[in-house]
């Protein structure tokens, strides 16, 4: 257990100094003056434009297989569907 622990503190402690970078580099070097709620709303939009581009082009790339829409139609019902 207490390798778990430690592993989920260096995960955080990864995750805190990557903010911190965030931080310094948009307001100090690019003088953005971003507040954390800013900062989190274009990260979580960057991360849903990227999230997008790649349903979409495997989107695409399944629906030229011979039975691609049917795939489509599973996965959306799959991950849709509660």
């Amino acid at each position: 257990m207490s390798a778990l622990k430690e592993a989920i503190k260096f995960l955080v402690d990864i995750v805190n100094n990557f903010h911190d970078i965030l931080i310094y580099l948009s307001n100090d070097l690019l003088g953005l003056q971003l507040s954390d709620k800013d900062l989190h709303f274009y990260i979580m939009g960057f991360i849903g434009i990227c999230c997008f581009l790649v349903v979409f082009f495997i989107s695409k790339k399944l629906s030229q297989l011979p039975f691609g829409i049917t795939l489509l139609s599973f996965f959306y019902t799959l991950t849709v569907s509660p």
